[in-house]
């Protein structure tokens, strides 16, 4: 099993903290658009790619619905300036994220609310609240807006 992060551009510090904080040493992949911010961690913050730390260079859109693994784990954590685009409250995004989850899997998603956020972010928790069981946490560190979900059981 591993650990999925769509797109973050703090993913140093994501996976340092799991590393370093919670012990956690199985397999992490990690998306990041932007190929200056992976130099950066590479090269100024010595990030090494090891045999359980995968990092791509693209969209995490496109990975997300090219997929076809399953993670335990799935951290989104994107942002354009302090906006969340668009695309990333789509049900279409969450429908994937969904399928690419284990059952008894986890997602946390950094929303970093705007007050103009707040109704995108109440329709995608209805939604999420379909498969997920969801705690919201807001003012995380002074700003961030957190939901943090528990992927039910298939009821079959």
């Amino acid at each position: 099993r591993s650990t999925l992060f769509p797109y973050t551009t703090l993913f140093r510090s994501v996976i340092q903290t799991l590393r370093e904080d919670f012990n956690f040493q199985k397999k992490i992949t990690a998306i990041e658009i932007d190929k200056v911010i992976l130099d950066i961690a590479l090269n100024e913050f010595n990030m090494l790619l090891d045999r359980n730390l995968d990092i791509y260079n693209t969209d995490a859109i496109t990975y997300v619905k090219n997929n076809k693994s399953k993670f335990n784990l799935i951290i989104v954590d994107l942002f354009i300036d302090n906006t969340v685009p668009d695309p990333i409250y789509s049900n279409t995004f969450w429908t994937e994220i969904t399928n690419m989850t284990t059952e008894n899997g986890y997602v946390i998603f950094n929303a970093s609310l705007s007050n103009n956020d707040n109704h995108k972010l109440s329709q995608l928790t209805k939604m999420l609240n379909e498969f997920y069981t969801i705690q919201r946490h807001d003012q995380v560190e002074g700003t961030n807006t957190l939901l943090i979900g528990k992927k039910l059981p298939l009821i079959n």
